[in-house]
């Protein structure tokens, strides 16, 4: 019998021993909590802050593009603007070579 009731107070030792261990786990359960909240928190803070840096790329690169687009649109321009000088004085050359031309075959006639 005394073997029965040393089990019996070993067994509920052990069973004061468990429920202890587990109402301090249980007490921890709220501290866990908040910190999960505090994490989620966080990550919402950093999905908005990835978010506004997503939407800042946007903008930067529609403008950075818009910008190109000018950019190309004022450098044909400026082409165009070259090629017809260039035509104009090419025009001008060909003028000049050709009263040169004709201003050397007058002047060989005139010395025969």
């Amino acid at each position: 019998m005394k073997k029965e009731q040393d089990a019996m107070r070993k067994d509920m030792k052990d069973l004061m021993t468990s429920m202890t261990a587990t109402n301090k786990q249980l007490s921890e359960v709220p501290s866990f909590n908040l910190k999960l909240i505090s994490v989620q928190d966080i990550l919402d803070d950093i999905d908005s802050h990835v978010k506004d840096f997503a939407a800042e790329v946007g903008r930067r690169t529609h403008l950075f593009t818009r910008g190109l687009e000018k950019e190309k649109a004022a450098t044909k321009s400026r082409l165009n603007s070259v090629q017809k000088i260039q035509e104009g004085v090419q025009s001008n050359i060909n003028l000049l070579m050709g009263v040169s031309d004709e201003f050397s075959e007058q002047k060989m006639a005139d010395s025969f």
